[in-house]
């Protein structure tokens, strides 16, 4: 799971000393679990600045492809899976397609 600009792949918000909206997929993993997938099979790091102060600095910068990349990859090489779901939101969904095509 690829979030968007600043937010978190997983949270849980002010608890977290983060905005109120930074928790990511928190609800998606919690859904999908009621769907019968397990934690084990959902994966999400974060990427950029987490702050929405710096939203406006993020971009589809060569950093955040490429250890978005290598993040993909390494969830393959894990799981020995041939392929994943990648599920992105807002600017995750143009940098999972960057990483989907090859980073």
């Amino acid at each position: 799971m690829v979030h968007g600009n600043s937010d978190v792949g997983f949270g849980r918000g002010l608890s977290d000393g983060k905005a109120s909206w930074q928790t990511g997929y928190r609800s998606l993993i919690s859904y999908l679990g009621t769907q019968g997938y397990k934690k084990g099979d959902l994966y999400t790091t974060t990427w950029g600045v987490a702050n929405a102060n710096g939203a406006s600095l993020v971009n589809h910068s060569k950093k955040n492809v490429k250890y978005m990349r290598a993040f993909l990859e390494a969830v393959l090489a894990y799981t020995k899976a041939e392929k994943v779901i990648v599920i992105g939101h807002s600017m995750g969904v143009t940098i999972g397609r960057k990483i989907i095509q090859g980073g």
